[in-house]
């Protein structure tokens, strides 16, 4: 039987994770739980057997950033019932899901299809950061949420006002880029399991976002995580920030197209199945 995800299950979410090699901090769980909806399906044997957050992200359709089934329980049909039900929460919207390559077949008997690619850079980048030409950088400020808000929804086709009301109180830095009285990108960089995460980083060009990515990447004695479209404008800024491919996902939809964004706006995710 599925059943909601509560916090109470937290310590069986990471125990799960931990034996399938994915997050174990418990804090990362806390954050998509309070961004989404937890489902989960118990093992007769203790614990969880299965489980998926989903994300909604208005009209843009949903997110997983998480979806796992015990190997233990594989070919049960947990994940179909799984992902039937994470879709049944946001119907009529598409559903996205990135994963590894080798789960890819897994998803697409699911009903999900391969619609693109993102890489994951990580290291501890250089201290120098690109300038934003006439875009000037400054920290958020309270007063310039709504506007984030406004060129998040432009850039991705959907709203994560939720996602971004649990980003921001947990960032360790944020910024905008102001141009002409207007803002024309932000970023967020936010604690993960050790790391610096640097995402979501969304400017009107790839030059304002660079400059975003390296003011948020600089100075941190930890390792800087950044997940980049496949061939989007930020992995040149990676690698010449010092940060080095770490792993690719394979982002699957199921549910219709995604929806129409602006092209080459969303430079770098919150993270995978969060757009």
């Amino acid at each position: 039987m599925i059943r909601p995800l509560e916090p109470r299950d937290l310590p069986a979410a990471v125990a799960l994770a931990a034996v399938e090699g994915c997050r174990t901090d418990e804090r990362w769980w806390r954050l998509w739980l309070g961004a989404g909806t937890g489902l989960c399906i118990d093992s007769p044997g203790g614990g969880l057997a299965a489980l998926a957050v989903v994300c909604g992200l208005g009209e843009g359709g949903a997110g997983l950033p998480a979806f796992l089934v015990a190997r233990a329980h594989v070919r049960r049909g947990l994940g179909r019932r799984l992902a039937d039900a994470a879709a049944a929460l946001h119907p009529g919207v598409p559903l996205q899901v990135h994963a590894p390559a080798a789960t890819a077949p897994a998803f697409e008997r699911l009903g999900f299809s391969q619609v693109g690619e993102v890489v994951r850079h990580a290291g501890v980048p250089g201290a120098r950061s690109p300038q934003a030409g006439e875009a000037r950088l400054r920290p958020l400020a309270v007063a310039d949420f709504a506007s984030v808000v406004a060129i998040d929804e432009a850039a991705t086709g959907g709203s994560r006002r939720t996602l971004l009301e649990r980003l921001f109180p947990i960032a360790e830095r944020a910024c905008v880029a102001a141009t002409g009285g207007r803002i024309a990108g932000y970023g967020i960089a936010w604690p993960l399991a050790g790391a610096v995460a640097v995402g979501p980083v969304i400017g009107e060009s790839a030059g304002i976002s660079a400059a975003i990515a390296g003011f948020l990447a600089a100075g941190h004695a930890t390792p800087v995580h950044v997940w980049t479209p496949a061939h989007g404008g930020l992995s040149g800024w990676a690698g010449g920030a010092g940060l080095r491919p770490a792993g690719s996902a394979v982002c699957l939809v199921r549910g219709g197209p995604l929806p129409r964004a602006r092209p080459g706006w969303l430079h770098a995710l919150a993270a995978p199945g969060a757009g």
